[in-house]
């Protein structure tokens, strides 16, 4: 062993909604609920780092790596669409969509599954919005 001295950082990424210390979610949880899609004011502290690894859903809006087609990156794609301006506190739950690949075709009902707690709403709203709304400059 080296001994050489380090300094541990568990707040710059986020992951896994229902983290609970580990992650950087006490930045998110601090937000105020219109600034949790939109750029916060200057000086607010935000994990730097969003990893994507789970699948995200708040109200009818879902994502997850998984489904995206190879080819997204190609230029002629189209951008994923942004939510809502003002979405977030508007559900209270959540709909996962069917099967990518079809299995659950003729079986597949749409059921809103409750989310647990504002916090965790705030936190999926959060991972989604930055796909699409949090730009650079």
């Amino acid at each position: 062993q080296l001994n050489l001295p380090f300094t541990m950082l568990k707040d710059i990424v986020v992951s896994t909604t229902t983290s609970s210390n580990r992650e950087g979610w006490e930045f998110v949880d601090a937000l105020e609920t219109k600034e949790v899609c939109n750029r916060p004011q200057n000086g607010t502290k935000l994990p730097i780092v969003l990893h994507y690894c789970e699948r995200y859903k708040y109200g009818p809006m879902f994502f997850s790596k998984y489904r995206l087609k190879k080819n997204i990156m190609d230029c002629n794609k189209r951008l994923l669409q942004p939510p809502p301006e003002h979405f977030v506190g508007q559900f209270n739950y959540s709909l996962t969509p069917p099967r990518a690949d079809g299995k659950d075709k003729k079986t597949y009902q749409a059921k809103p599954e409750p989310i647990k707690g504002d916090k965790i709403s705030k936190r999926e709203a959060f991972m989604l919005c930055g796909l699409t709304r949090f730009r650079s400059g």
